[in-house]
């Protein structure tokens, strides 16, 4: 018991700041302070982890998903796409779909695949650290089309 009241060490701190952004929230947010309250959250959150790459690994390996985004039509449809800013890779974006989403939750993420010229552009479960999913925005107030 006295353990479970004992504040959080260094490598604690550490394993919870890798699940925090692994799960999209920073270490701030979650008012973890003592060993007995990371216990339960570093499950959870682990378990969430492990699902998602599972999803977005097979999801890689499946190429015969076909994406149509076509607002308005019968059945399923989107108003568009999100640019989600990389907290990892700065000046990148992951463009990632507003309403689509896998079995775990997670949205769909353009993929540039081998990102070679000529290359096809595929879809793949969103992976923050999937440096095919991430994108170069160049903005129009550098001359460019914002594409």
């Amino acid at each position: 018991e006295q353990e479970a009241k004992s504040p959080l060490n260094d490598l604690q701190r550490q394993i919870v700041e890798v699940h925090a952004h692994l799960a999209g929230r920073k270490m701030q947010e979650l008012n973890i302070s003592t060993q007995g309250e990371v216990s339960e959250w570093l499950r959870t959150h682990y378990s969430f982890h492990e699902q998602a790459t599972l999803s977005w690994r097979n999801s890689k390996q499946n190429r015969s998903l076909d994406l149509v985004v076509r607002p308005g039509t019968d059945g399923w449809s989107d108003s568009g796409w999100d640019m989600v800013a990389s907290e990892i890779w700065k000046d990148c974006s992951q463009v990632s779909t507003r309403s689509l989403k896998n079995e775990a939750g997670i949205p769909y993420c353009l993929d540039a695949g081998d990102a070679r010229a000529g290359s096809q552009v595929f879809v793949s479960s969103c992976y923050p650290r999937d440096r095919a999913q991430l994108w170069l925005v160049q903005s129009r107030e550098h001359g460019n089309d914002g594409t």
